[in-house]
């Protein structure tokens, strides 16, 4: 039961958020095979050490696994996981810009000599 209440709020909140599950792999150091397991809910009983990287991510607490009636304010938490996902984006297109142009600088070296 909590597995699969586990795998809906990760999907739930991934979704939202627009991460793959490479994304949250890269940001937490995991296997991809791991992150998939727990947004599917092959792991039987996972185990805190495994979830919270993951439920950290995604600016998820525990709490909001294990009661998911109990009321809180979700505003600090969507802000820090909206600035992960910035933060992640930026570093993305900063690598991207970065192999273009040592593509480009090859590719004009190239045709100089």
């Amino acid at each position: 039961m909590i597995t699969q209440i586990l795998a809906n709020k990760i999907n739930e909140r991934r979704l939202e958020l627009g991460l793959t599950i490479e994304a949250i792999a890269s940001k937490t150091n995991m296997a991809e095979s791991t992150v998939k397991n727990l947004c599917t809910a092959k792991v039987k009983n996972p185990g805190i050490e495994t979830a919270l990287p993951v439920l950290e991510v995604l600016g998820l607490s525990v709490d909001e696994i294990m009661f998911p009636d109990k009321k809180k304010d979700t505003t600090d938490v969507n802000v820090i996981a909206l600035k992960d996902v910035y933060e992640f984006q930026l570093d993305s297109i900063k690598e991207t810009s970065e192999n273009h142009i040592a593509n480009i600088r090859a590719h004009y070296e190239q045709n100089i000599n």
